[in-house]
């Protein structure tokens, strides 16, 4: 619990496992983020069209709009690359012994807290996402670029090869990031690869640039916040402030909102939440990046972490 103290935590210790478990607890930690675009983003499934759900505009404003959605897997795919580099760039672990999709190990520090399956064995999930929403309506958010290349010999751009649709920069998606059952070294983790997680969906060689934002932490004995209701809560707030539509929106404009909209939820929900606030949030974040600026820091977190995964499977797998 070493963790939890060097970043003003300990008193959320209840909330966290020493080891590894083997039978769920009602424990969990919410990471409450504000993902913002920092350049154009393609956030599609194998078409030129970025995916788009059509849903509810708030909880008071019911009428239905279409959003921009940033699905699951194009959030935890990219952060869960980066925790896996980490721990081969320490020599935890090598390419061979693990790497996504196909031959995931469900031992490793990673495996067992997001998961994986292979032909002998699998390993549930301790982490969970859920699609994120765009506060504002898709017409609003979107972009369509068409590209083209210069011709390296003449220096003249040549007829357009493609025409996709973009997210804009300046973009807020609000996203909950839950932890199930975790110890204190594991939330670390995620918080790191969260932190050093930077581009997300395709192209991300040229574009995709997201800053993630963590403005809130919410302990509790069951889930409280789900993306959408953040999302609708947060589009009420601002309507109210702005009127509609909502023509501009900046990220100081939504983040001075995430206090009074994440106490207005779990007030509607049969849970005890112990909240931490954007403003106290700020502090254990800038602890924590004090602390893992420090490369023997982090070597002596992900060895603890390996300590953890080997005794787990040890004990419970064959």
């Amino acid at each position: 619990m070493e963790i939890l103290k060097e970043l003003g935590l300990e008193d959320k210790a209840r909330y966290f496992g020493e080891e590894i478990p083997r039978v769920p607890e009602e424990k969990y930690t919410m990471i409450v983020l504000l993902r913002e675009t920092k350049s154009h983003c393609v956030f599609t499934t194998e078409i030129d069209v970025l995916n788009v759900a059509r849903v509810e505009a708030g909880k008071e404003n019911s009428e239905m709009i279409d959003r921009v959605v940033m699905f699951k897997r194009k959030q935890v795919a990219p952060e869960r690359r980066s925790g896996k580099r980490l721990l081969r760039e320490y020599e935890f672990m090598k390419l061979e012994d693990c790497y996504l999709m196909d031959n995931v190990c469900c031992e490793c520090p990673d495996c067992l807290l997001y998961g994986g399956i292979r032909a002998e064995t699998s390993q549930k999930a301790r982490i969970y996402y859920d699609n994120a929403y765009t506060i504002r309506e898709y017409d609003r958010v979107h972009e369509r670029l068409t590209l083209t290349a210069i011709d390296e010999k003449t220096g003249r751009p040549g007829a357009a090869f493609t025409d996709v649709d973009h997210l804009k920069p300046n973009v807020v998606l609000p996203c909950v990031v839950t932890l199930h059952n975790v110890t204190p070294g594991e939330f670390a983790y995620v918080l790191l690869n969260i932190m050093r997680t930077k581009r997300y969906g395709a192209e991300v060689t040229r574009i995709g640039s997201v800053e993630n934002h963590i403005v809130g932490l919410i302990f509790s004995t069951a889930e409280c916040i789900s993306n959408l209701d953040l999302t609708q809560a947060l589009y009420d707030r601002l309507v109210k402030e702005k009127g509609k539509p909502l023509k501009e929106l900046a990220y100081n404009d939504v983040e001075k909102h995430i206090d009074e909209v994440i106490k207005q939820l779990i007030a509607k929900k049969p849970v005890k939440a112990d909240v931490v606030t954007k403003n106290e949030t700020e502090k254990v974040v800038s602890k924590f990046i004090e602390n893992y600026k420090n490369e023997e820091n982090v070597k002596g977190l992900l060895e603890n972490l390996m300590t953890q995964a080997k005794a787990y499977v040890k004990k419970y797998q064959r």
